[in-house]
C-alpha cells in the first residue's frame, strides 16, 4: 500500500452506573494515535461565502488491519493528515468495510 496520508481514530465508551457509589460515569472519547494510510480524494469544491470560501472534499482512506487498533463500531469521527503532516480535517464516518482480498478496511468519509 502506497503510503499517502495518516488517520487517527475518536472513539466513544458508553456511560455506566458505578455500582459501588450509584453515581453514573460518562463514557469519554479519546483520540488514538496517527498511523499511515492511503488517502484518495473522491470530490473536492470549493465555495464562496460571505465571508470567504469554504472547502468541502469526501475521501476514501485505506488502512492496514495491523494499523487498526479500535474497534470500528466505536469509531464517531476520524482525523485526516496528508503526506506532509497537514491536517485536513475532522470527518464522520460514512461507510466502512473489510477488504476480503487484502488485508486492509476501506473507510469513506
Amino acid at each position: 500500500m502506497v503510503k499517502t496520508g495518516y488517520i487517527s481514530f475518536l472513539t466513544q465508551t458508553d456511560g455506566y452506573q458505578n455500582e459501588e457509589t450509584g453515581n453514573f460515569v460518562e463514557g469519554t472519547a479519546t483520540w488514538s494515535d496517527f498511523v499511515e494510510c492511503n488517502l484518495r480524494v473522491i470530490t473536492k469544491e470549493y465555495i464562496r461565502t460571505v465571508d470567504g470560501q469554504v472547502k468541502q472534499a469526501s475521501y476514501s482512506v485505506y488502512v492496514d488491519n495491523e494499523n487498526v487498533t479500535v474497534d470500528m463500531t466505536t469509531i464517531k469521527k476520524i482525523s485526516l493528515k496528508d503526506g506532509n503532516g497537514n491536517g485536513l480535517n475532522e470527518f464522520q464516518v460514512m461507510n466502512y468495510e473489510p477488504l476480503s482480498l487484502m488485508p486492509q478496511i476501506k473507510i469513506v468519509v
